[in-house]
C-alpha cells in the first residue's frame, strides 16, 4: 500500500553549485534594473553576492543601482570590488571595462 503514495512525494531537485544559484538571483536583479526596479534589484544582486562573493557582475549591475539611486560612494565600491574579482580572475578585457566606467562616471 506504500508504493502508490511515493508517487505524491516531492521530487527532489537537482543539486545545484553555488554559482548556478547566485546566478539565479543575479539574473532576477538584472530584471528588475532593466525595468528601474534598483531597490529590488539591489536585493536579489546581494542574494548572488552572498552566495558567491566573488560575482563581479553582481558587483558591477548593484553599483549600477546605486548610482542610479545616488548613493556614489557606494557604488564606487562596488565598481572597485568587480574590477578586482574581475582582475583576479585574470579577465582583463571585464577589468578594463570597469575601470574605464569608474574613469568615465567619477573623474568629472
Amino acid at each position: 500500500m506504500d508504493k502508490p503514495m511515493e508517487i505524491f512525494k516531492p521530487r527532489q531537485q537537482p543539486k545545484q553549485t553555488n554559482s548556478q544559484n547566485a546566478n539565479f538571483y543575479y539574473f532576477r536583479g538584472i530584471s528588475h534594473l532593466v525595468v528601474g526596479r534598483f531597490q529590488a534589484a539591489i536585493l536579489e544582486l546581494n542574494e548572488a553576492i552572498e552566495i558567491d562573493p566573488n560575482h563581479a557582475a553582481a558587483y558591477d549591475n548593484r553599483g549600477i543601482c546605486l548610482r542610479e539611486l545616488g548613493k556614489h560612494q557606494e557604488a564606487l565600491a562596488n565598481f572597485q570590488k568587480s574590477a578586482a574579482i574581475y582582475q583576479k580572475q585574470g579577465k582583463t578585457d571585464d577589468y578594463q571595462k570597469i575601470i574605464a566606467k569608474i574613469h568615465h562616471l567619477y573623474s568629472r
